[in-house]
């Protein structure tokens, strides 16, 4: 036995990212993760404009909002525990405001739904879990 591994041979792609790519990124704490590195490094990138997500339905629902460019109204909130906050985003756009909730998920939203029109590359992860 000469090696204690096996060797695999891995291709290289044809599939390129540069800094000309425009990247938008939705999912799970992988995306936060890898993203941060991409904006760290001048990559044109958007990472999780609703937050981290982490099941196929609501990356689902959430690339649906972009598409049809949707703009949250205060009926779109709920409240609760003195925050309004929207199930669509993480809790991270939450706020003791509806005005400041709405303001915060709007620009995002806005800014989203014009990067995914005009991105190059859509990363998306799910997140993982053991039953």
């Amino acid at each position: 036995m000469d090696q204690f591994r096996t060797i695999v041979e891995i291709p290289e792609s044809d599939f390129k990212i540069s800094y000309h790519s425009k990247i938008l990124m939705l999912g799970s704490c992988f995306v936060e993760n890898v993203g941060k590195l991409l904006v760290q490094n001048k990559f044109n990138t958007t990472v999780n404009p609703f937050g981290v997500i982490y099941n196929p339905i609501s990356v689902g629902n959430s690339i649906q909002l972009l598409i049809d460019n949707k703009e949250f109204i205060e009926d779109d909130l709920n409240f609760a525990n003195d925050l309004y906050f929207s199930y669509s985003h993480h809790g991270s756009f939450s706020s003791t405001s509806s005005e400041e909730c709405l303001k915060s998920i709007n620009t995002a939203m806005q800014s989203a739904s014009l990067d995914l029109a005009t991105a190059d590359i859509l990363f998306i992860t799910f997140g993982t879990s053991c039953l």
